[in-house]
């Protein structure tokens, strides 16, 4: 035995229900010892019985291999029960009834706890798997005592929730409020701690509204209830059928909110539904309740299901929901709870630990109390979740903290929040991912969760574990703690121990590599922390499986063939085979006793097979192998039976072996098949190819060895090979036969096949012939009144084969049309047929193409006369114009001529094989006047060109005859060729480069010859370079005024104004808003501290146009003076007086004496005075 330490929780059971093997049978037979061991482990009470239910045999697999569930009931039995108490019996075992029988269900136990005030609840309970048990329990209930109102409800609750496994589900049927609430806060720890669901059905209560620990305690689990169901037997299968789900492994919770009575519209709340949900369930529950769901579109929901609807509780399904947010609104009259669930591949399993690690079975299910922790997730599909983004910490439905979540190893679906330090008080966590695809994707804990002050550990393994002995096995349980743990493992009564410590939360495992029997016993778990010591006991049960044999299908042996019978034996541990013999027939094994079965003459016993070499036909009977081993034994037996293969012949009337028959027309034919040898008897059937010959009354005749086929008034197409079969299951036998027919020559032609050929091809005749023998075929044809062969004409054919005589004619003409005759004789007869073979030819011209001139106003008819057979079908078309004459006949007549029915002319033959054309051009003779092209209806047309670019004027002539001459006049003068004028005579236009203003106006074009002219008049113009109007200047203006710049510009086309600031040579454009027009630039006060150049630019495909704008900020003058009011001086002594003036332009100075004024100077500001004496 080897122990050790992991993070994985289950144990493997190698007991597999046995299968029969088609085509043998087999028996099992377990020792007495193994029946008992099983009926111990899967019981729990001391009841015997089976389940009456279909998913049996997968529910006992399941409970000895993983953890299951169980499903309680408890049942108010007092008194105030006796007018409902039969309809709870019915809700009951319907309930029972239907959650077992659900597919995928995990229900490994039955619990039933009635409450009543007179009976203590620890002494009335039924636990049990045993289905039929547990419905009698209740029906044997009676409703008696009580006689007040509440009751004694949490009490049995509490029991109920003992006597479960972990996640278990219990259903409380009551018509009162609980008076025991002084147990609220341990029934509540009790749910936390074992992860239950409770569902409280109330048939009544005490006041008008449901008790409010009802509802604090449904509020612990996330899928828990409160509701009050009528007496209508279709109310609890309704909501057992919605509730379904929640028993499979992978139901999980969107999101579940519990509120006040709702007002108005009720309250809204937003659920995320990730893509490929099968189906979505929205429970709700409180007085008067009603539920809508609005899809992702904000539209109202037509694929949904109402399983249940009553006053007070609400379930709806929604199949393939659309993914995204959905909105659900509730309204209700008193508390109510909403949930938002759905059975889904993704899961997030998660679990607590004071320090980081990433096996999530290495995590507590719950905090420690004060003390901060990290939150360990683990996402069952991370192909789908990209990632867990944060992690909401729940208290009393609303949010106190939200914990960001990193990615520990993404391949695995592993995330960890960071350390927190959760509430002392009930929470939940709401985990918020995000899908590949970028759905949001939401899970709540199905309970609420306490934070534990650090305890002794908890170790969580079955107590009871039942394994098939010869196989590999893991005894694993999980030891829970907050602080450092010791864990021990021995089997009782050994000297040797195992011990292991472990930081945290572990799980811990003794491991079998091949389980004996002799491992069976009691093994002890200790664990051990600061806070305490906890011991596991735990039973494992070692059984040996009886083996199962197996033996070859049903078998049967050829004499003189060797045969080997095999036997298998499935075991975990040795096993024996034995082998014995049956004389008895195949389909009584009963009849005659076996024997055992020795080795001697032909037979060869060995331990897994007899050899039969060869074997005889005593060989036959059955052969019975046994295997045994410590757990019981299996026998596997077969038929052998002994076999020939078949051997046939075919005979004529004259009973004489056969292989052809001839016949002729009309005759009786007889073939018959008989068998010579074969066991089992032969099946006989005759065959003609690989098709089967159907019996008949009329044509077959079958005896018990022989089978006759009889064909009367036989014909031709009997002929052939037929074939006759024997078989049986050794093998087959065939024998063909062949039925030759006689006939005279017969001859048909081809029913659908052309007589019509064209000249220049081959032409083919075809004529069917038969007859026997094969006959011979000749070609003749009939020419005036005599018969000639027709292999004398040039490139002439004939070819006969296989009943098809062919005649090739090459290269045909006209003159091969005519009769012609296939004919075939063989020595039995002579017959010939009548052939007509037809040459056609396509259209053909035999005139050339040709031009033919016919005077202005002339007339002139055109032929057309095309060979061809048949007769071609003739049209005329005029190439880029319409017809204007007559078509006469075949012919094409022109009537009074005009200029514009010049051209080519085509006449096109055509017939069914084809189609020719031949072409004339008509030209007219004679005069007609100019006609130029032009563009507009008006007679002049405008143009423009750039100074000193190129323009031409086009002036195409589209009429005249004789050929116009084409002049150029520009304002009255003719316009010779030469610089500025290009004339191009060949392309009918006027070049005229460089353009300048002198040559603008009007050019007419004159297109003239002796029966008149025509003219057109272009009106040249040039595009004018841009002119700023406003004058450049110096612009003064005071200082801290805003100042505006205008610059119109005129031009085509019309210029665009752009304005610059200039700094000595630097150039910067000044980008202008869109709501100033450009020509204006505006220039904010105080921009410009003294002066400063502006350009403004004038743009247009011709040139540019620029001014400078100088703008200059005016400030008055200002004095400043450094000397004294009164100044004493002596006599001749110089005094200079400083006067300082500043402003914009510079100020003039003026010194005045007395008021008069002695002097002024502009460039200097000292004054220098001489006093005399």
């Amino acid at each position: 035995v080897r122990m050790r330490a992991s993070a994985e929780l289950g144990i493997i059971l190698a007991l597999s229900l046995q299968s029969i093997c088609p085509g043998s049978t087999s028996d099992v037979t377990l020792h007495r010892e193994v029946e008992d061991k099983l009926h111990i482990h899967v019981w729990k009470s001391e009841d015997s019985g089976n389940i009456n239910n279909r998913y049996r045999r997968s529910m006992d697999e399941f409970c000895s291999i993983d953890k299951g569930i169980s499903v309680g009931l408890v049942i108010d039995t007092t008194g105030s029960m006796a007018g409902e108490i039969n309809e709870v019996k019915i809700y009951a075992k319907n309930l029972l009834n239907e959650l077992t029988n659900a597919p995928r269900n995990r229900i490994c136990d039955l619990v039933f706890v009635p409450t009543n005030d007179e009976t203590p609840t620890h002494e009335n309970y039924v636990q049990t798997r045993n289905l039929e048990t547990l419905i009698k329990a209740v029906e044997n209930i009676v409703a008696n005592g009580g006689g007040d109102c509440p009751e004694k409800t949490l009490v049995g609750v509490e029991k109920a929730i003992d006597l479960s496994y972990k996640g278990s589900f219990i259903f409380v049927f009551t018509d009162a409020d609980p008076k025991d609430y002084y147990l609220y806060e341990t029934v509540k720890k009790k749910i936390e701690d074992k992860k239950i669901t409770i569902y409280f059905l109330l048939t009544g209560v005490c006041g008008s509204e449901p008790a409010e620990s009802f509802f604090k305690l449904s509020t612990t689990s996330t899928m828990g209830q409160v509701a009050r169901i009528d007496k209508n037997p279709s109310v609890i299968r309704n909501i057992t059928q919605a509730l379904k789900d929640q028993f499979q492994k992978n139901t999980v919770v969107f999101t579940s909110k519990t509120g006040p009575p709702t007002t108005g519209d009720g309250e809204k709340y937003k659920v995320h539904v990730p893509p490929n949900t099968p189906e979505m369930t929205v429970t709700g529950s409180g007085s008067g309740v009603q539920v809508e769901l609005k899809d992702p579109d904000g539209s109202s929901v037509k694929n949904i299901s109402k399983l249940t609807a009553t006053e007070n509780f609400k379930i709806l399904t929604v199949l393939d929901p659309a993914p995204g947010k959905w909105t659900v609104t509730i309204k209700s009259n008193s508390m109510f709870k909403l949930v938002a669930s759905a059975v889904s591949d993704i899961d997030i399993d998660f679990g607590f630990s004071t320090v980081p690690t990433d096996d999530i079975m290495s995590v507590a299910r719950s905090p420690g109390e004060d003390v901060e922790s990290y939150l360990l997730l683990n996402v069952s599909d991370p192909k789908t979740v990209f990632n867990i983004s944060v992690v909401d910490i729940l208290v009393d439905g609303s949010t106190v903290e939200s914990l960001p979540v990193e990615a520990v190893n993404v391949h695995n679906g592993v995330f960890r929040a960071e350390r927190y330090k959760y509430p002392n008080k009930s929470f939940r966590i709401r985990i918020n991912a995000f899908t590949h695809d970028g759905y949001q994707l939401t899970r709540e804990s199905l309970t609420t969760i306490q934070s534990q002050e650090p305890g002794p550990p908890a170790i969580e393994c079955k107590e009871k574990m039942l394994a098939s002995a010869g196989v590999a096995f893991n005894m694993t349980c999980t030891v829970e703690s907050h602080t450092e743990v010791e864990v021990k493992m021995y089997k009782e009564g050994s000297t040797h121990t195992h011990t292991d410590r472990h930081p945290v939360t572990a799980r811990v495992s003794i491991s079998f590599l091949v389980l004996r029997k002799k491992d069976s016993g009691y093994y002890i778990i200790e664990a051990t922390n600061k806070a305490g010591k906890v011991t596991k006991k735990i039973q494992l049960m070692v059984i040996e499986n009886p083996p199962k044999a197996f033996i070859n299908a049903p078998l049967f042996g050829v004499v003189g063939v060797s045969k080997t019978i095999s036997c298998r034996c499935d075991s975990f541990t040795d096993c024996t085979l034995e082998w014995t013999k049956s004389d008895s027939p195949a389909d009584d094994f009963s009849q005659k006793p076996a024997f055992p079965l020795l080795s001697g003459e032909n037979v060869n016993v060995e331990k897994v097979k007899v050899m039969l070499t060869p074997t005889l036909s005593k060989d036959a009977g059955w052969y019975i192998c046994t295997a045994q081993n410590g757990g019981g034994t299996s026998v596997a037996k077969t038929y052998l039976e002994i076999r020939e293969s078949p051997e046939i012949e075919i005979q004529d009337s004259s009973k004489s072996p056969v292989s052809l028959v001839t016949f002729k027309q009309w005759n009786t034919v007889s073939i018959t098949c008989i068998a010579k040898k074969g066991v089992p008897a032969p099946r006989l059937a005759w065959f003609r190819g690989n098709r089967k010959i159907v019996d008949n009354k009329s044509t077959t005749l079958r005896g018990h060895d022989y089978v006759t086929h009889t064909i009367t008034n036989a014909q031709k197409d009997i002929e052939g090979t037929y074939l006759c079969r024997g078989d049986n299951d050794i093998g087959v036998d065939e024998k063909n036969v062949t039925l030759q027919f006689v006939q005279a020559p017969r001859l048909t032609k081809p029913s659908a096949y052309p007589s019509v050929f064209l000249v220049g091809t081959d032409a083919i005749l075809i004529c069917y012939f038969t007859g026997i023998p094969v006959p011979s075929v000749t070609w003749t044809r009939k020419i005036k009144d005599s018969i000639t062969a027709v292999e004398d004409r040039e490139g002439a054919h004939a070819v006969q084969n296989s009943g098809q005589a062919t005649l090739t004619l090459h290269n045909v003409i006209l003159e091969d049309t005519g009769t012609y005759y296939c004919e075939a004789s063989n020595g039995v007869g002579r017959k010939k047929i009548q052939m007509y073979l037809e040459i056609e030819q396509k259209p053909v011209f035999e005139i050339a193409t040709k031009e033919v001139t016919v005077p202005l106003n002339g007339t002139i008819e055109l032929p057309c006369n095309p060979n061809g057979v048949p007769t071609p079908l003739v049209s005329w078309r005029k190439v880029n114009g319409k017809l204007a004459g007559q078509i006469i006949g075949t012919n094409y007549r022109i009537i009074n001529a005009a200029l514009e029915e010049q051209g080519v002319y085509i006449c096109r033959a055509e017939n069914n094989h084809g189609a020719d054309e031949f072409q004339v051009r008509v030209q007219i003779s004679g005069a007609a006047p100019p006609k130029l092209f032009k563009e507009t209806k008006s007679n002049i047309v405008p143009r423009k060109g750039f100074p000193g670019g190129n323009v031409t004027l086009d002036c195409p002539i589209i009429q005249g005859e004789p050929s116009p001459t084409l002049t150029w006049t520009h304002r009255g003068k003719t316009v010779r060729n030469g610089r500025p004028f290009t004339i191009s005579q060949e392309y009918r236009s006027l070049t005229i480069g460089p353009v300048t203003e002198d040559l603008t106006g009007n050019y007419t074009c004159i297109a003239e010859n002796q029966v008149g002219k025509d003219n057109k008049t272009f009106s040249l113009a040039l595009y004018k370079a841009p002119r700023i109007i406003e004058q450049a200047g110096i612009i003064y203006v005071r200082d801290g005024v805003q100042v505006e710049l205008n610059c119109s510009a005129e031009g085509d086309p019309k210029p665009e104004i752009t304005w610059s600031l200039l700094n000595r040579t630097i150039e910067t454009l000044i980008p202008q808003p869109s709501s100033v027009g450009s020509s204006k630039l505006v220039i904010p006060k105080n921009s410009v501290k003294r002066r400063q150049r502006f350009q403004c630019r004038a743009h247009n495909n011709v040139s540019d146009a620029v001014k400078v704008f100088q703008v200059v900020v005016l400030r008055p003058p200002k004095i400043r003076v450094f000397w004294e009011k009164i100044i004493t001086k002596r006599r001749d002594e110089v005094i200079i007086l400083n006067c300082t003036a500043t402003g914009n332009p510079k100020p003039t100075i003026i010194w005045t004496h007395d008021g008069k004024t002695v002097f002024t100077v502009a460039n200097n500001n000292i004054y220098r005075y001489r006093i005399w004496g």
